[in-house]
């Protein structure tokens, strides 16, 4: 799905510069109704499932829906919806960017009955301690991400079923939209993905960062000790006139690293681009000639080059292992526009890549040293080790062991920003 709004659920937005508040309740509002629009319809072609998984998941016995309906309004009190059952009503407070507050759930609270239910989705696992603090029995908590296994696991119970073909198009479409909309946790890349770069469309580039950021958020929740401060992530700045050969990045450095620290931005990185994916570690910033900076620090300590020799042997034999094949390479860092690199405004052209594993003689660093003594100002040295993976691998779609090869290339990789880090 190339346009997002193509989706049954999607929409379109607001001018950019409306009411930021407004946007967040705009968005809550769509999101709900998607998910109240699938339960009556899958209520009408009498298919329990869904409802019933949900009911579990907030321990709650199954019981015949009657009635669905959005925005409840009560006294100083106006939930987003109410799915009425024969047993009692499960009201629904929805959050996808906005904050939970207290004030808003204790208000829904005073309206409810005794045996009601007040259930609180959010796009933030967090928000369920919250909901614990507040220690109330009518309360049941679920992330977006919940609802949509969930909604997964009831298309899969229908998915063979040649009757039910209208069922399979609305739960497809209200997972997309989940998806597209990134309410859920990384769950691996599509071809339009990639195919963004080559048929550029504005409404897709926000889905796309997002995407990558819930990777880099998922990949930081499963760390081994040694990678265990890289907790600080943000997706870069993209050019205002995207190209075929842009790209769309994000960062993973050391946290709690004081802002404006040059040697911040040597960390890893996850880049899509239209061919596929790029695991980076990254050495930037300075000149060569300046100690003081990293590129300075990195060029010193190839000066050694029995210790860079050793350094990029630990990497090739790791990743020999592992059948990858690694890249070193040098880039000059230009301005995209100007005489002045700033985020944002800057690009990397290649000017030399070799197989880290050819990397075997004081020589071969002689040579890449000469390579970073001819980058002249106002341009500056850029340096990466790099594994990629092409959109054809099926690895891009399984969550599981992407996750777990991207963490496994940065352990081995962690050598290579050592040179300058410590």
């Amino acid at each position: 799905m190339k346009d997002p709004h193509q989706n049954l659920f999607f929409y379109y937005r607001g001018p950019s510069n409306s009411d930021k508040k407004a946007e967040d309740i705009q968005v809550e509002d769509n999101t709900t109704k998607s998910l109240i629009n699938t339960l009556e319809f899958l209520n009408t072609v009498e298919l329990d499932f869904f409802l019933n998984h949900l009911l579990h998941k907030i321990n709650v016995p199954p019981s015949k829906a009657i009635s669905f309906k959005l925005q409840i309004h009560g006294e100083r009190s106006r939930p987003d919806a109410l799915v009425s059952l024969s047993s009692r009503n499960i009201f629904i407070e929805s959050k996808v960017q906005a904050v939970l507050e207290k004030d808003q759930i204790m208000r829904h609270l005073n309206f409810l009955k005794q045996n009601d239910v007040l259930l609180i989705i959010t796009n933030n696992i967090k928000d369920h301690e919250k909901v614990k603090e507040w220690d109330n029995q009518r309360l049941r908590f679920l992330t977006w991400g919940e609802i949509h296994f969930i909604a997964r696991e009831t298309f899969n119970s229908v998915k063979k079923d040649k009757k039910l073909i209208a069922v399979k198009i609305m739960l497809k479409h209200f997972i997309d939209y989940l998806e597209v909309a990134t309410l859920t946790e990384f769950n691996g890349f599509r071809e339009e993905d990639f195919d963004f770069f080559v048929d550029y469309n504005k409404y897709y580039l926000p889905i796309l960062k997002k995407k990558i950021d819930s990777l880099a958020e998922s990949v930081k929740q499963n760390l081994p000790f040694e990678l265990n401060e890289y907790q600080q992530s943000f997706v870069g700045n993209m050019p205002k006139d995207m190209k075929p050969d842009n790209s769309i990045w994000v960062a993973i450095q050391k946290k709690n690293e004081p802002k404006g620290n040059s040697f911040l931005q040597n960390n890893f990185t996850l880049q899509i681009d239209r061919d596929g994916l790029q695991i980076n570690a990254v050495i930037r910033n300075g000149g060569i000639e300046n100690e003081r900076t990293p590129l300075g620090t990195f060029y010193k300590k190839m000066q050694d080059s029995t210790l860079a020799l050793k350094t990029f042997k630990k990497i090739a034999v790791f990743e020999k292992k592992q059948s990858n094949k690694v890249k070193f390479q040098i880039n000059e860092r230009t301005p995209r526009y100007g005489d002045q690199i700033r985020p944002g405004n800057e690009r990397w052209y290649e000017v030399f890549t070799i197989l880290i594993d050819h990397l075997t003689s004081e020589n071969d660093i002689k040579y890449l040293c000469s390579f970073l003594e001819k980058i002249e100002r106002p341009n500056f040295p850029g340096i990466r080790i790099q594994r990629y993976i092409p959109r054809s691998d099926p690895l891009l779609q399984n969550k599981e062991e992407l996750i777990k090869q991207i963490i496994g290339t940065w352990v081995s990789f962690k050598p290579f920003l050592s040179m300058v880090l410590e």
